[in-house]
């Protein structure tokens, strides 16, 4: 498998506008709708392209930024595996096997110095895992079924992670990590299963991860080689971290019912989880350790789902949750900057409609109570960020001709 990324960006810089009004007055839109309080005006867009479709674009390209802006990150994953099945006894189903990966990354791109040198970046990350399994699932009757599984997995750094660039003005910095290792997990699930019919499933399961090298973003200004920055954010690796947790589900179907309530169906599943990790790093010389929750991670998350089906059209609303987490590690010595993305409720309706054999309508609302993404530092009265994005309305339409 081989995956691919360029990123070709072009800046322009204006500073003379000639007789263009530069007044903010004169691009101002009506006040804008800020949930936590008095904004101010918006700008109003149609100003802003008016003028700068009249200025000279050519003259304004600024070639330092846009090649800061480029990079280009080539992965090629080579895999093998081998694997086997045989039923042990009638009611007693094992699955065993292994597979080997080889991942070579090659990473180019820029970066600007405290001397304001452009140079150029070229690293290298290869590494390879051995990833065995085995599978087992026991019918205990006819309704109920018992899973136990030990797989290992890979999850490679994003392409955002390793972005080989970065900016370095002597005190402030920003760059991504192309040495960054991929995160190993090795994961122990038992679950139990309850039929009820074609259409209907009651379900639990226990879980148990443990992983390493887990990616975090982080600000790792004052740390050895950045002594005297104000800010360096990047990503990095942690070292080890553990997850254990709990997952209910349930799902229904009312085909028992008359017509038309024989379309009514109801799904919800939520899951509970516990976590431990472990980063660590060398502060004002010495090897420092921190245990914190494993980043990115949600104790409890959740959803339900009400809906209607049959063979024309179908309509479900889902409610799902997420509880906070920890979004950004920026001390080896405190939780006092950290940064929390705030527990969110989110409600998206999706409806589809067969109009003919051929032809499919769907249409989708996405964050129908219009949730903010709220983050804070330490505690949630400290603002880190806010952001209202509102619905979002997708219609789309489906032919098929076989």
């Amino acid at each position: 498998m081989k995956r691919r990324k360029t990123q070709d960006g072009d800046v322009w810089i204006y500073e003379d506008f000639g007789a263009a009004s530069t007044s903010m007055a004169d691009y101002a839109a009506s006040d804008r709708d800020y949930s936590l309080g008095q904004f101010g005006p918006g700008i109003n867009k149609d100003s802003v392209r008016s003028l700068m479709s009249g200025l000279d674009r050519d003259g304004a390209y600024d070639e330092e930024e846009s090649t800061l802006a480029d990079y280009s990150i080539n992965e090629n994953i080579t895999a093998a595996y081998l694997m086997g099945s045989m039923d042990v006894t009638n009611d007693l189903h094992v699955i065993a096997g292994v597979r080997h990966e080889m991942t070579d990354t090659e990473l180019k791109g820029n970066a600007l110095t405290t001397d304001d040198e452009l140079i150029r970046t070229d690293t290298d990350n290869d590494y390879s895992h051995t990833l065995p399994a085995l599978l087992t699932r026991w019918n205990i009757n006819r309704s109920t079924q018992m899973r136990a599984a030990w797989t290992n997995a890979v999850v490679r750094p994003t392409f955002e992670q390793m972005s080989p660039n970065f900016t370095d003005d002597g005190e402030e910095a920003e760059m991504g990590n192309p040495e960054l290792d991929a995160l190993e997990s090795a994961n122990f699930d038992l679950g139990v299963s309850h039929y009820m019919g074609s259409t209907s499933v009651v379900s639990a399961a226990l879980f148990y991860k443990d992983i390493s090298n887990f990616i975090y973003e982080s600000d790792i200004a004052g740390s050895a080689g950045y002594e005297d920055y104000d800010e360096v954010i990047t990503f990095q690796n942690g070292d080890n971290a553990d997850l254990k947790g709990l997952e209910l589900a349930f799902s229904h179907q009312f085909s028992s019912l008359p017509a038309p309530f024989n379309g009514l169906l109801m799904s919800a599943n939520a899951t509970f989880t516990s976590s431990d990790a472990t980063v660590s790093g060398f502060v004002d010389g010495e090897l420092t350790e921190r245990d914190i929750q494993l980043p990115n991670q949600s104790d409890v998350t959740g959803n339900f789902i009400v809906g209607y089906e049959n063979d024309v059209y179908s309509v479900r609303l889902a409610t799902n949750y997420k509880s906070e987490y920890l979004a950004e590690v920026n001390s080896l010595e405190n939780d006092l900057s950290d940064v929390y993305q705030s527990s969110q409720t989110q409600m998206d309706l999706n409806a589809a409609y067969n109009a003919t054999d051929n032809l499919k309508v769907t249409f989708e609302i996405a964050n129908l109570t219009d949730e903010p993404y709220y983050s804070y530092q330490n505690k949630e009265r400290y603002n880190a960020q806010y952001e209202d994005y509102g619905p979002t309305y997708r219609l789309g339409v489906r032919f098929t001709n076989f």
